[in-house]
């Protein structure tokens, strides 16, 4: 948490300073979007009271021109605050085309979340730096600085992040960008800046069918992953947890993914809440799965 607000105060240092650039390059935008769409997911399946919904749209291009670091900074400011402030129900990221030329493709981006919403004061300065919106129980959990990077990242890609929100209807924070096209060359299998446009695209292929086969349909909510662990197992890493072990949680887990490679979804759903210090839902994961009266012992020392 130290390093992200550290990080966060040298980039609004370059705002400030007006000394933030991109630094476009050919970006593979299924394989981009698959990697957020896989975190998200596997936080989403960690806590049995949120779905997370991705839908991307089949026609995107397969290659633009963007700068990877900023695009991904955009969007995980705004897919952490749409978690945040969403103690349970429903989170969508939707990316669509808005318009496609010879030279240029526009994207549209949104994520909306059925959350707590925000009033029409709060949204006067939402995007201003170092402060919070949203339910008061929630606003100490970050810096007051995501929104407002957002934002001026944003207006340095040529746009405007937007907002749509009401009290208890949730919130929708959306832009439209317009990215330059990568086209191959017709004399070289690279595209520009040197990128292998064919030997990209086989991944991104693979990246587009899994996209369009699991995210444009039904909401992403499967149940948490089952462990093939012993009872005795599970009783240790729940000691950790209730007793706020989370370095020595991790380690351990990661032993028993090592051990037994089944236990490897199970244990990455575990150490995004240990990333994260969701110590509540640690605990309640694990107890999920305990014995019956394991359950009951550990529910009484809690």
């Amino acid at each position: 948490h130290l390093l992200s607000f550290i990080n966060d105060i040298l980039d609004l240092s370059k705002i400030e300073a007006r000394k933030l650039e991109l630094y476009p390059t050919p970006l593979v935008l299924d394989e981009f979007l698959a990697e957020i769409v896989e975190e998200y997911q596997t936080r989403a399946v960690a806590d049995a009271e949120l779905t997370f919904i991705a839908q991307v749209a089949p026609n995107l291009p397969l290659v633009i021109m963007a700068d990877e670091k900023r695009l991904r900074q955009v969007l995980l400011n705004l897919l952490e605050n749409a978690f945040k402030f969403t103690p349970a129900g429903q989170v969508k990221l939707a990316v669509a085309l808005t318009e496609r030329t010879p030279d240029a493709v526009g994207l549209r981006f949104a994520i909306s979340d059925t959350g707590t919403g925000m009033s029409a004061p709060e949204l006067a300065h939402i995007f201003h730096p170092f402060e919070q919106a949203g339910a008061s129980d929630q606003r100490m959990k970050g810096t007051g600085l995501g929104l407002a990077i957002a934002q001026e990242l944003v207006y340095a890609m040529h746009s405007e992040l937007t907002v749509e929100s009401a009290p208890h209807c949730g919130s929708r924070f959306s832009f439209v960008a317009l990215f330059p096209a990568v086209q191959p060359a017709s004399s070289s299998p690279t595209g520009a800046y040197g990128t292998d446009i064919s030997a990209a695209e086989p991944a991104a292929n693979r990246h587009r069918r899994a996209l369009s086969s699991n995210l444009s349909g039904p909401p992403l909510k499967r149940p948490p992953p089952q462990p093939y662990l012993s009872a005795a197992e599970l009783a240790e890493l729940l000691d950790m947890a209730l007793k706020g072990e989370l370095p020595n949680l991790q380690t351990q887990s990661e032993r028993l993914a090592q051990k037994e490679p089944r236990n490897q979804p199970f244990v990455d759903a575990l150490q995004v809440l240990i990333k994260n210090y969701e110590d509540e839902k640690i605990i309640a994961l694990l107890q999920a799965n305990l014995p019956a009266p394991d359950r009951l012992n550990c529910e009484n020392r809690s």
